[in-house]
């Protein structure tokens, strides 16, 4: 599927990154491939378990407020508080949070056209029996960015996107927690990368000035080839001014990178858990 995308989306402009950065490389995904190959697999894992009826479904509840009852629940707890024809109270806790709409959600949905929201990611409110008229979602005493009509709301309202849902405040909090453990690791496989480098071009040069020398002897007629293994060097030893390198390049800062490492997991973990929610539905005050 990704081939497929990735031709389709060439036929059309040659110039649109799909999974890599051209400017780069185009063998290595960048964080948006990386983001489109996640969304087939999720989208394709789903499918395959059998659950393609609700496979788009983070969460889900319904309401009817004529006879003031709760419907079926997808993935979450619900408690009605009260319902009538115009205003809804309820407790809501969902099992699940909504995939955060992060630059590589939007670029998937946004340039290469792909409906992400639509396959994988619908945080439902269903809601028959109300007045006629517009309403508002209010999530623990704050408005969704979007108001309904009833008739809207009796199809079913997808929330999973809005920013002001607590449930897609907390996974994009998540999602940054999670950026920032990768960068560290990316860090330490670079320096792992760099000295696997090193010991198969340069073997038996283990100090920064044999090093040195042996990339000069080697590369002396190829100057580009020659000043990149040079600068690849003094970020590797912290000669530069690119301080993460500086932070990270020596075993005794491995324990430090470590501990960074499991607080951003926790950290995420953290922000994922199920919270209780009061959800009010009532009609917008024109």
């Amino acid at each position: 599927e990704t081939t497929d995308l990735t031709q389709r989306i060439r036929s059309q402009d040659k110039t649109i990154n799909v999974m890599t950065d051209n400017d780069v490389d185009q063998v290595h995904p960048d964080s948006n491939g990386g983001f489109v190959m996640g969304y087939f697999f999720a989208k394709n894992a789903k499918l395959a378990d059998g659950s393609a009826a609700n496979s788009s479904v983070v969460a889900s509840v319904n309401i009817d407020a004529a006879s003031n009852t709760l419907g079926e629940i997808v993935n979450a707890e619900a408690e009605l508080i009260n319902a009538s024809a115009d205003s809804i109270t309820y407790k809501y806790r969902p099992n699940a949070l909504p995939m955060p709409v992060s630059s590589e959600y939007k670029y998937a949905e946004d340039t290469l056209g792909l409906p992400v929201t639509e396959d994988l990611n619908k945080e439902l409110i269903t809601v028959t029996g109300l007045s006629d008229g517009n309403y508002k979602i209010m999530i623990d005493g704050v408005d969704l960015t979007k108001t309904y009509t009833a008739d809207e709301l009796a199809s079913g309202v997808n929330i999973a996107t809005d920013k002001n849902n607590p449930g897609q405040i907390s996974a994009l909090a998540s999602y940054e927690e999670i950026c920032n453990k990768a960068t560290i690791e990316n860090y330490y496989r670079w320096i792992a990368q760099r000295f696997a480098a090193f010991m198969v071009y340069y073997p038996g040069a283990f100090t920064y000035d044999d090093l040195k020398a042996a990339i000069e002897t080697k590369w002396a007629n190829n100057e580009t080839r020659k000043e990149n293994e040079l600068v690849a060097l003094n970020e590797y030893f912290g000669k530069t001014t690119l301080s993460e390198y500086n932070i990270y390049k020596q075993k005794p800062n491995q324990q430090e990178g470590w501990d960074l490492i499991t607080g951003y997991a926790a950290a995420a973990k953290e922000l994922a858990k199920p919270t209780e929610h009061t959800v009010v539905i009532a009609p917008v005050q024109e």
